[in-house]
């Protein structure tokens, strides 16, 4: 995983490089229902998952973090003729409906406390 940009003059376009392992022992703490991300919208909840998966698309576009959930899966299953047929045949997704001003602060921290709670695999965010 790519982390910090490097500083100074030696450094201008390196970054240093993590390792993240993901063991079978970890895995095994979801039984089977596996968290890949977790991630709030205040707006519409299908036009931010069209965004994060871009099923319709052959490859994601760009990098940016509406797509990281399409670009974890391109990498984790590199080897995959079609991640957007793996997506559409077995990833599921859950929400709740905390609608309006007066749940901007709860989104906030329920998205903070899912993310650490659940230990999505794509939302691990190196220090920038």
């Amino acid at each position: 995983m790519r982390g910090k940009k490097g500083v100074g003059e030696d450094a201008p376009d390196a970054y240093h490089s993590v390792e993240i392992e993901w063991t079978d022992a970890w895995l095994t703490q979801y039984q089977g229902h596996i968290p890949l991300y977790v991630g709030k919208s205040a707006d519409r909840i299908l036009k931010r998952m069209a965004l994060h998966l871009q099923i319709h698309q052959a490859k994601y576009t760009g990098k940016t973090t509406s797509d990281q959930l399409r670009r974890g899966m391109e990498r984790l299953f590199q080897s995959h003729a079609n991640t957007a047929d793996m997506i559409v045949n077995h990833v599921g997704f859950s929400y709740i409906p905390l609608h309006g001003l007066e749940h901007v602060v709860n989104r906030f921290y329920l998205e903070d406390y899912a993310i650490g709670k659940l230990m999505p695999l794509f939302n691990v965010d190196i220090e920038r």
